[in-house]
């Protein structure tokens, strides 16, 4: 769920209740380029499917970087106690519209001095990530970059973890169950108790740090 207000309600409402599967992103793309086109410089769907929007002509270049897709299920579009439902609100849908909708309120003295660029990106939920990938192939690298994930209304997300992907394996000789030494399992197991530790203090310690 998402908070919705103002003017920026419609748009968020409608590109919420646009199914929008990584892979078939493409009639959201549209819809988020038609509504960025009213005030962006300039507005278009580019080679892999992201919806792009750029505001101003400044030598200082900030690119927001969100993402158009959602993980499959449905949850039926609806605003209760001034609170928006639907799939994607939050992730990402929500602060990818609240960036366009900022980005259309720049003052003309900003626009002088920056180049925003407002990127609705393609199968950020899937393994490939091509929207992003195709962002860092194929874009001028900006001097600041904001990726827009849930972190509340009130407070920032600092840094941007990724994914980390392992893959386990243990072998052992056969041999008796009585024996003392842990069996192959028994490994992976412990192995993957090591790793959940250690990310559980890590996070802690993070937390820790906080302000």
């Amino acid at each position: 769920m998402s908070r919705a207000s103002g003017g920026a309600e419609a748009l968020l409402r409608d590109v919420v209740a646009c199914p929008s599967l990584s892979g078939s992103e493409a009639d959201v793309a549209e819809l988020l380029v038609r509504a960025m086109c009213v005030s962006a410089d300039e507005a278009f769907v580019d080679d892999v499917g992201n919806a792009v929007g750029r505001w101003g002509r400044g030598p200082l270049g900030v690119m927001f970087v969100g993402h158009l897709d959602t993980v499959p299920g449905h949850i039926a579009v609806r605003v209760q106690d001034g609170v928006l439902w639907g799939r994607g609100s939050v992730d990402a849908k929500g602060s990818l519209c609240a960036a366009v909708v900022a980005a259309s309120r720049l003052p003309a003295a900003v626009k002088g001095a920056v180049t925003l660029t407002v990127v609705g990106a393609v199968e950020e939920e899937a393994p490939s990530s091509r929207g992003a990938r195709h962002l860092a192939a194929a874009y001028p690298r900006p001097d600041f970059l904001i990726i827009g994930e849930p972190s509340g209304w009130d407070r920032y997300t600092l840094g941007y973890k990724g994914r980390l992907t392992l893959r386990l394996s243990a072998g052992r000789a056969s041999a008796h169950s009585a024996r003392d030494e842990a069996s192959a399992a028994e490994l992976l197991l412990d192995a993957y108790a090591a790793i959940r530790s250690w990310v559980q203090a890590d996070n802690g310690a993070v937390v820790g740090r906080a302000v």
